[in-house]
């Protein structure tokens, strides 16, 4: 309970969705402005409506413009789910997805595909299901294969710049091949049996011809690689034909061989780490290094000044003398926060190392407990990443933003959400790491420099963060951080937590201010923390919050209170304080209502650890009290 380690992504990185400008803006809808704010939903709501059926005539029309300027209008309203049902009535995707695939016109092709990306950018599962009936992985398949191979042969003859194609039509082979493979990698996060059918198709293979970062559009090449590393992670399939595929290997290294400062490439050398991570490769002796040190490289730049600067522009966007040039530094900003994410998400599944128990919900007439093993192993060792100073480097990747900055995203809030949200996406996934590297200590030694390095700057974190999500991650990182460190006798008999985090620790914990997970992980951790030779002069405290914390109603927090009464007070040594909180009596009392506690539990759904947690902390306080009893005789 409590860890912070986690394999997988956080949540799925779905491509960004395509804003498309029309040739004809005056064919699209237009909103008129309303007194009241119902008014002009309403007007929206409506413009939404006409856009959609205008689209079903347009997209009959035989007029090649008509049709374009259909899809394209119809891309800027599929961004929010209140389109779909109206979209899926009238057929859409359908006509959509045939368009993309048979219209004779390549504008018309590039622009239904961009509507389809924007539809796959949407958390609404009809709308991905009626993809998959209207024939789409047919359509991708068709399609693909022709735009890679105009690609290659135009890129054969110098490209745009060779004056082997017209610009107009360079531009759209470009957008057309990027909408398609961000299509690809949205329906993959979303459905595993569009997954199988991209392995049956063997349409990964053209995605692996897109990685052409010499000769190929840098957004192709971008939208393939981050592609690559989605639809190949837990994939046997097209993890081993990464493998077989020299050519993709050789460009793979020359990509994380090259030097450089640019954003996006940095960016692309993170998610070709991501795709090679998936493979056996990463155990290979000759791609590990570069791997390992190509990641501390990208989590350990200083993104600070950056952050602050884009922060204090945001307003002046709207003055287009600076907008490009705020847009510009915007653009690098989500970029290197993205290359962060992605690289901790990675270093996050390589470190990951499982062997937690699943608790087997037994009737109360069992009284007994059983587990279930699952075991899955770490992929890298401590050694290597302490080698190359990852720990450290991904300790710098935790900290908060900058509090002007964050101010000031959150006065811009249409602009600043997006970067507040990747900012905390990439401490989340440093916790996460940070988590999973503490599980990996097998040296005294080891874990006691890092503890030294870095407890004080967690709890800092924990203690001074507001988003929610990021404290359970961090008082997870500093319950397994003690459940670790514990393990060691000169560490346990040497380490020495502030008086001041305890005294915080017991304020929280009775304070019913935070989440009951929060409050049962620093249950948990003070049950650590009091079994620390330093921490007897607190223990009459931790003792008394212990007493408090029995009367929360939550299973979880009651669970974990209740063990660490077990750990800390069986011995006869604490006796006094046992007296002086008038622990036997509050436990003597409790006693009588645990059963009716853990069916409450039941009732109320509670995930099935706690409950398993509650039923053992039921059975082990009968036995607490009848092995105490004695020593007061």
């Amino acid at each position: 309970m409590g860890k912070a380690g986690k394999k997988k992504r956080n949540k799925p990185r779905h491509a960004p969705a395509h804003f498309s400008v029309p040739d004809n803006p005056d064919r699209a809808p237009e909103t008129a402005g309303n007194e009241s704010a119902a008014q002009e939903n309403e007007s929206v709501v409506i413009a939404k409506d006409e856009s959609l059926r205008l689209f079903v005539s347009q997209a009959a029309s035989d007029d090649d413009d008509q049709r374009e300027i259909g899809c394209a209008t119809l891309a800027n309203v599929l961004h929010d789910c209140s389109v779909v049902p109206l979209c899926c009535e009238l057929n859409i995707p359908k006509i959509l997805v045939v368009l993309m695939g048979t219209d004779k016109h390549s504008g018309v092709r590039s622009e239904a595909a961009g509507a389809i990306r924007n539809l796959t950018t949407l958390e609404d599962t009809v709308a991905i299901q009626t993809l998959e009936r209207a024939s789409l992985i047919s359509a991708l398949s068709v399609q693909l294969p022709k735009l890679v191979k105009t690609l290659k042969e135009a890129s054969q003859h110098g490209g745009r710049q060779g004056g082997a194609i017209r610009k107009e039509d360079w531009d759209t082979l470009n957008a057309n091949t990027e909408h398609i493979i961000h299509i690809i990698w949205n329906m993959v996060e979303k459905s595993e049996s569009f997954l199988s059918a991209i392995n049956t198709s063997g349409l990964y293979t053209q995605i692996f011809d897109c990685i052409r970062p010499e000769s190929f559009p840098a957004e192709v090449v971008l939208a393939a690689a981050q592609c690559l590393q989605s639809i190949s992670e837990d994939n046997a399939v097209i993890s081993s034909a990464i493998v077989e595929n020299k050519e993709l290997l050789t460009i793979s290294r020359s990509v994380l061989e090259t030097a450089t400062s640019e954003s996006a490439f940095i960016l692309l050398c993170s998610s070709v780490i991501g795709y090679l991570a998936n493979t056996a490769l990463i155990l290979e002796p000759e791609m590990q290094p570069l791997i390992i040190k190509k990641l501390g490289e990208i989590i350990s730049l200083d993104k600070s000044a950056l952050i602050l600067e884009v922060a204090s522009q945001l307003p002046l966007m709207a003055r287009a003398q600076l907008a490009s040039k705020v847009a510009g530094n915007a653009v690098v900003l989500e970029q290197i926060l993205q290359a962060q994410r992605n690289s901790l998400e990675t270093i996050a599944n390589l470190t990951y190392n499982r062997t937690d128990g699943d608790w087997e919900d037994f009737d109360d007439a069992d009284e007994e407990m059983a587990t279930e093993e699952d075991s899955e192993n770490a992929v890298i060792s401590f050694a290597v990443l302490q080698a190359c100073s990852l720990p450290a480097q991904i300790l710098t990747c935790c900290g908060s933003m900058n509090p002007n900055a964050q101010q000031l995203f959150h006065s811009n809030a249409a602009k600043g959400k997006n970067f507040l949200q990747l900012h905390k996406l990439v401490q989340s996934c440093a916790l996460s790491c940070l988590s999973n590297i503490v599980s990996l200590i097998d040296n005294e030694s080891i874990a006691y420099d890092l503890l030294q390095n870095v407890w004080r700057d967690l709890f800092i974190l924990w203690s001074t963060a507001t988003d929610p999500e990021i404290k359970v991650q961090a008082i997870g990182g500093l319950l397994s951080m003690a459940q670790k460190f514990v393990e060691y006798p000169t560490i346990k008999s040497s380490w020495n937590p502030a008086g001041e985090e305890v005294q915080h620790l017991c304020q929280v914990a009775i304070s019913h201010s935070e989440s009951e997970e929060i409050e049962a992980n620093i249950c948990a951790l003070l049950g650590i923390l009091a079994q620390l030779q330093s921490q007897k002069s607190n223990l009459l405290d931790i003792g008394k919050t212990f007493i408090l914390a029995l009367e929360s109603p939550s299973a979880w927090v009651l669970a974990e209170v209740l063990n660490s009464i077990f750990d800390v007070f069986a011995e006869p040594e604490f006796n006094e304080v046992v007296v002086a909180i008038n622990l036997m009596n509050s436990l003597q009392t409790l006693t009588s209502q645990m059963k009716e506690k853990v069916q409450q539990a039941r009732a109320a759904g509670v995930a099935k650890e706690v409950l398993g947690r509650l039923k053992e902390a039921k059975i082990n306080l009968t036995r607490f009290i009848a092995y105490k009893k004695p020593q007061f005789k």
